[in-house]
């Protein structure tokens, strides 16, 4: 921490980036470098290119990659525990930064997002801060904490959360459901209404006499996907638009038909002073999985992708459950 004139100490300070209580010496400099990579990439929004060439995605993923570099030569000592292909980083910061409205993505170049803030338990999230601005970082997001504000803009509407309860939307899809004896040659995988780590979210075998569930087509390739119900050997299906399943969204529906079932797992956390460490037991829908993605560190870079272990600033973890609690999804310590 003190090589290079406290180079990650003032990284820390600046940023408001705090370590573990029991946390490695290793893992906290790993963390500190990717969260101000992103910064980095952040800022490129802004650069002034040759020729008025707009800023492109090939130039913020560069940057981000080229100051990895440099990063990692000087704190050798963590470049193990990056994966060996830097783009690897690169993309997902910018997947992220796109997937929660952090890129603005136009034709043939990117832009910052206009400047929001919305507020709940005591932490202000932002999005298209100007660089000169104070901000705290958790993962790649950035934040502030704050007694309270004036906002009228919620964070569900920011992120495009869920605004209702889960087992609302679920039964709002699921009982407009027309159902017809399925008649096809399709083969067909059923969701796993008993899920647990061990076992897929799909199931080569319907559930009986359980209500309506969901099934999709098992062939590579686009997914169909369907309510149905099988009562009396016979599989009665109704096809869901294809708007409701689309990019992922087929887990707003699975969420909500396990939360009725009173099957959805927990979102487990471990507490560790300043952070926290963070199991996630099922597969959030998009906008809350991409909120959590943005506000949270990979527990291991070698996969930074990881959607299950993630570590994140516990005073955003506690806004995050105050918030995702409100739509039906459950939290546990320990």
């Amino acid at each position: 921490m003190n090589k290079y004139n406290c180079l990650l100490s003032r990284i820390a300070t600046d940023l408001n980036i705090r370590k573990g209580d029991t946390e490695t010496e290793e893992n906290y400099k790993s963390r500190l470098i990717y969260s101000a990579v992103s910064r980095i990439g952040y800022s490129s929004l802004w650069d002034k290119l040759e020729d008025n060439v707009p800023v492109t995605i090939e130039h913020f993923k560069r940057r981000i990659e080229m100051t990895l570099t440099s990063y990692l030569k000087m704190y050798s000592e963590v470049a193990s525990l990056y994966p060996e292909h830097f783009d690897e980083v690169s993309d997902y910061i910018y997947n992220t930064f796109l997937a929660t409205g952090n890129v603005y993505h136009s034709l043939k170049r990117i832009s910052p997002p206009a400047n929001r803030q919305a507020f709940i338990n005591g932490i202000e999230f932002h999005r298209g801060t100007s660089l000169s601005e104070k901000v705290s970082i958790s993962g790649i997001g950035t934040f502030a904490r704050k007694n309270a504000v004036n906002n009228t803009l919620t964070v569900s509407k920011m992120f495009g959360l869920m605004p209702h309860p889960i087992i609302d939307y679920w039964k709002h899809y699921s009982e407009q459901a027309v159902f017809n004896v399925l008649e096809t040659d399709n083969r067909f995988e059923f969701l796993n209404t008993k899920p647990s780590l061990r076992h897929s979210y799909w199931s080569d075998k319907p559930d009986i006499n359980t209500g309506i569930s969901l099934m999709r087509t098992s062939t590579p390739g686009t997914k169909i996907y369907y309510f149905y119900k099988h009562n009396n050997n016979e599989v009665e299906a109704s096809q869901i638009p294809y708007w409701l399943t689309e990019n992922m969204n087929y887990l707003y529906l699975s969420n909500g038909l396990l939360a009725s079932k009173k099957e959805l797992p927990d979102i487990k956390y471990q507490i560790d002073g300043a952070i926290s460490y963070l199991q996630m037991g099922y597969l959030l829908p998009p906008a809350e999985q991409n909120m959590i993605m943005l506000y949270s560190w990979p527990k291991t870079f070698l996969n930074v992708k990881s959607s299950f272990s993630r570590v994140i600033d516990t005073d955003v973890l506690q806004a995050i459950i105050g918030l995702l609690k409100q739509t039906g999804f459950s939290f546990k310590e320990g």
